[in-house]
């Protein structure tokens, strides 16, 4: 398909155009969704406009493109060639809007057969779409640590599975002989090797009451005889089996096959545990260096106290410490004296001195020439001197919400290795009752 480039418009409106690098994409490598796009983009009836591009630049071919780098995951390619017009140079003013590609993860390391994932909208670094077939299992942890373990976990059970399938290979080829079932004829290919019976014989049932096999009216049935005294009587009978499926080769393969479904139960968890470590260690974030106390005591309010705490008891280095306090009345005070000051910015004049002396005087002029228009509009708009009236409030209740004692909430500490992280955790452990009593002797 012949690339006819549109024009992409620049990120910040200014009226210069730029190519977008990804239409010259390897057409083997595009989705197949992309391909019959753009082999239909030439009849009118798929593309009524009769072009590839509307009036602003983009069009089909520029939102395929869009989709494939920005939206569908992507990684590194390092066995293919510099594209041409990959990076956005200076002096482009930062590409489109959806061109625009930020630095790659420097959290993420490239190990041998490894695939690096690229971040949407690289353009800078050749990149191409995760194969639905050919990408590794170590890989999948890119996608989230849920859908990295989901695929390990179907691996594991899968094999799993072929393993107590292979142990029961002797009872599948014991009940598919003539010693159990005659090869059991005009059976199912796929229930073959089952403990299905096609040997059946009607034996003598008395005891059996024909509204107890309402579901299975072809197993049972009866006849009518005539007693010795000339009485009707019904005889029933039953449909047994005559298969022997209960041997004692038979009971031990099956309790193997439990026995092993039960160790493997037990390595399957090891597995998921381990495997959650090694996804979470390929995507390095800052939670997997940090932690979170949810119930530290209410005085401990100095970050200081805590990185004293933890470097001496455990012998590690914390990078940095927070401390979350319950001080939201003084949070919203701060915000709402910060909107104040803009709105007051915004009616003064340029220049004007903002300090508060300065902004009682000017409130105090304008509220003196203000006649009754300008007390209706005040009504409706605050004015100057309405905010500056707020402002004075506002400070006072900063000042006196500053001197109050406020209780630790939270506390939220990262230190310098992941290994660090997991063994502060391991050690500080406690069970869910004694860490909602906040028990110090735990």
């Amino acid at each position: 398909v012949e690339s006819k480039r549109p024009p992409v418009v620049s990120r910040r409106g200014i009226k210069t155009y730029q190519e977008s690098p990804f239409l010259d994409d390897p057409f083997n490598d595009m989705t197949y969704g992309r391909r019959i796009a753009l082999k239909l983009q030439n009849y009118s009836w798929y593309q009524p406009r009769g072009t590839h591009w509307d009036f602003n630049g983009l069009g089909l071919q520029s939102a395929w493109a869009h989709f494939e780098h920005s939206v569908l995951p992507r990684y590194i390619s390092k066995a293919l060639a510099s594209r041409k017009n990959a990076s956005v140079g200076l002096d482009d003013d930062d590409g489109d809007d959806w061109l625009y590609s930020p630095g790659q993860n420097k959290g993420s390391q490239e190990r041998t057969g490894d695939l690096q994932r690229a971040e949407p909208g690289e353009s800078e670094s050749p990149t191409k779409l995760y194969s639905t077939l050919s990408t590794p299992l170590s890989q999948m942890g890119d996608f989230g640590l849920g859908v990295g373990l989901y695929f390990s976990s179907l691996r594991a059970i899968a094999l799993i599975s072929l393993v107590a399938g292979l142990i029961n290979l002797p009872n599948i080829l014991y009940f598919a002989s003539d010693v159990y079932s005659a090869n059991q004829p005009d059976v199912n290919f796929l229930l073959k090797g089952s403990a299905l019976c096609t040997e059946q014989v009607w034996v003598p049932c008395p005891t059996c009451p024909i509204d107890k096999y309402e579901n299975s009216r072809d197993r049972i049935a009866g006849t009518t005889t005539v007693t010795p005294d000339g009485e009707l009587q019904t005889l029933m009978f039953a449909m047994k089996n005559t298969c022997d499926g209960a041997t004692m080769n038979v009971g031990i393969v099956n309790l193997a096959t439990l026995g092993f479904i039960m160790l493997a139960t037990i390595a399957l968890s090891a597995y998921q545990k381990r495997k959650v470590v090694e996804f979470d260690e390929q995507e390095q974030t800052a939670q997997d260096y940090s932690i979170e106390i949810s119930n530290p005591p209410k005085d401990a309010t100095e970050p200081e106290e805590w990185k004293k705490f933890f470097e001496s008891r455990f012998g590690v280095h914390t990078t940095c410490c927070t401390v979350t306090i319950d001080n939201d009345l003084l949070v919203k005070a701060l915000a709402e004296r910060r909107e104040v000051l803009h709105q007051i910015e915004e009616k003064i004049k340029e220049g004007a001195a903002a300090n508060t002396l300065s902004l009682s005087e000017y409130a105090a002029k304008v509220e003196h020439r203000r006649g009754l228009i300008g007390y209706i509009k005040s009504r409706i708009s605050p004015g100057i001197p309405e905010l500056v009236d707020r402002l004075t409030v506002l400070n006072q209740k900063i000042q006196g919400l500053a001197q109050q004692n406020y209780r630790a909430t939270k506390v939220f500490c990262t230190f310098e290795t992941e290994s660090m992280q997991r063994d502060i955790i391991s050690e500080m452990k406690v069970g869910p009752m004694t860490a909602h009593m906040n028990s110090v002797h735990a």
